[in-house]
């Protein structure tokens, strides 16, 4: 490699683009399995680029990455570089449970060490600090050396090299890689490294993927920080490996890695992915409709979603599916195809032109072959598993169970404030334009009466519609009832809803509500006898 004056102790932490500290607000960790993998393919980026540098890095690697990822840990490890234990646990919780914090290293190494055949020596902790005892903790399990950040006063005890993760990150390089620790940590400097003692350059493996998907529901600010530059990540990476040549923590500090155990066949440690209900007509039968409107970048999500509801919630049910294409623009309807089009128990329907989600709604219910309908936001803002939660009260008599986070015993996660306040105030209108009092009158995630619904017609077509159908439903008399659930902001994909347009709408249709109830009222007046 020309132009190298110094070696540099590079290590990657092998975390999937949704895994990254700054994303650990929004996106939990078990929602993980819903989103697309790209960690392979980012790993591999890596691996051409350390090849083509000469040089060798540390792939701190979690037990969820042993699980999921088993196949790329071994190519890993095969192309000569080292492999670490990745701590996924919150440095909070185990001060107090140093049982969980010793029983996650130990799954963690034993995985990793099948995974490859080779010692692991190296740990860090992803997120926080690590205390006196969970060195000392590190030490006992015959770890050779640490290089998570630390309390202060913690120091390594006797015997387990101390490695500092860096403190300050190369000028430019995308803030997926600066946003890993605190602010005060984003000093634009190049670090050169000439020893062990030095400080480790650390990167998540995902600053290698410019096409990530884009979280939406990270504030538009922090998007624009934690996506920024990532197209040129890998010219810089490259351009820096070119000054400074990277090795890993291992050799660094001169230990080896013998060969502990035959490595097991990657085919027997790769993790399944639920498979979907086979037929059983013996099951009650539900439909579940899915509105979709330019959704191609939320449509992995959803099948994955929906790959694990139906091996867990729904598990006792048949379900169909009914993905209505709401005249997308994008690559909506193939990918639907792609992912659901050779499913004996899927219809994919299509509007030619978009006409809104009520009507994207009701064709869907028209063509459902079951009694229980349930409808669902393909961008999965409620758990599908609230469909189920729902079947117990759509009673005989009962039309429609809606959705309600509003409700007491209802959540709201990561939701702007102002757009809650401006729900809540609908729904207390709509409470006073309607015969039913519900706490929420406007959530698309229903379950309902496929014969209670068969002939309504709306005027509204749009999410107005989602709140007329429910109005309409009410004025007939019909039995309207509400189950507490969980409302999330979108992961991906941006919302269609038009807010203030939207609002407007509502007022209308809310006038329009009060002018017929008024009239019944007066109707039922005059037919009083004194």
């Amino acid at each position: 490699m020309t132009g190298a004056v110094a070696h540099n102790l590079l290590t990657v932490d092998l975390e999937d683009y949704f895994q990254v500290e700054t994303l650990a607000g929004v996106i939990p960790a078990r929602y993980w399995p819903r989103l697309e993998r790209r960690l392979d393919e980012t790993v591999r980026r890596w691996l051409a680029l350390l090849g083509t540098s000469e040089a060798t890095a540390t792939f701190f690697a979690s037990d969820w990455v042993a699980r999921e990822h088993p196949g790329i840990v071994r190519e890993i490890a095969d192309a000569g570089h080292e492999v670490a234990v990745l701590g996924l646990f919150e440095a909070r919780d185990v001060q107090t449970n140093l049982r969980l914090f010793n029983a996650e290293i130990a799954a963690t190494r034993s995985a990793l060490e099948q995974i490859t055949g080779v010692h692991v020596t190296g740990f860090r902790l992803a997120r926080g600090a690590m205390s006196s005892a969970m060195l000392k903790a590190v030490k006992s399990a015959g770890f050779g050396y640490d290089a998570s950040h630390h309390d202060n006063g913690a120091t390594a005890p006797k015997g387990l090299q101390y490695v500092a993760p860096a403190a300050t990150h190369m000028a430019g390089m995308p803030v997926t890689a600066l946003w890993q620790h605190a602010p005060e940590r984003l000093a634009p400097t190049v670090m050169g490294m000439t020893t062990w003692g030095a400080r480790a350059r650390r990167f998540p493996a995902s600053v290698l993927d410019p096409d990530q998907p884009r979280i939406t529901a990270l504030p538009r600010v922090r998007q624009a920080l934690h996506y920024r530059e990532l197209t040129r990540a890998a010219d810089r990476v490259a351009a820096h490996l070119e000054q400074r040549s990277g090795v890993s923590i291992a050799h660094g500090l001169g230990l080896s890695l013998p060969v502990v155990t035959p490595a097991v066949p990657t085919a027997e440690l790769t993790a399944e992915v639920p498979a979907a209900n086979p037929h059983d007509a013996s099951r009650p039968s539900i439909s579940l409709v899915v509105p979709c409107y330019n959704e191609a970048l939320s449509l992995i999500y959803l099948a994955n979603t929906l790959a694990r509801f139906e091996a867990g919630p729904a598990a006792g049910y048949e379900i169909q599916y009914v993905f209505v294409d709401d005249g997308s623009s994008d690559a909506t309807f193939a990918r639907l195809h792609d992912l659901f089009g050779a499913r004996a128990n899927a219809q994919i329907v299509r509007h030619q032109q978009n006409r809104g989600v009520a009507a994207a709604t009701l064709t869907g219910i028209k063509h459902a072959n079951t009694e229980m309908v349930g409808v669902i936001d393909c961008d999965c803002s409620y758990d599908p598993a609230e469909v189920v939660r729902m079947i117990p009260l759509l009673e005989s008599g009962t039309a429609l169970v809606t959705a309600s986070p509003y409700h007491p015993q209802g959540h709201v996660v990561n939701v702007p404030a102002w757009r809650l306040w401006l729900s809540r105030r609908l729904s207390q209108l709509y409470r006073v334009a309607l015969r039913t009092p519900l706490h929420t009158y406007t959530a698309c995630v229903r379950l309902y009466r496929k014969s209670a619904v068969d002939g309504l017609t709306i005027r509204h077509e749009n999410y107005l519609g989602i709140a007329e159908i429910l109005a309409r439903l009410d004025q007939k008399g019909a039995r309207i009832v509400e189950s507490p659930a969980t409302l999330e902001a979108r992961i991906l994909g941006h919302s269609k809803m038009k807010i203030v347009k939207t609002s407007i709408g509502h007022i209308g249709l809310l006038g329009e509500l009060l002018l017929a109830r008024s009239r019944v009222g007066s109707k039922k007046t005059v037919g009083v006898r004194t």
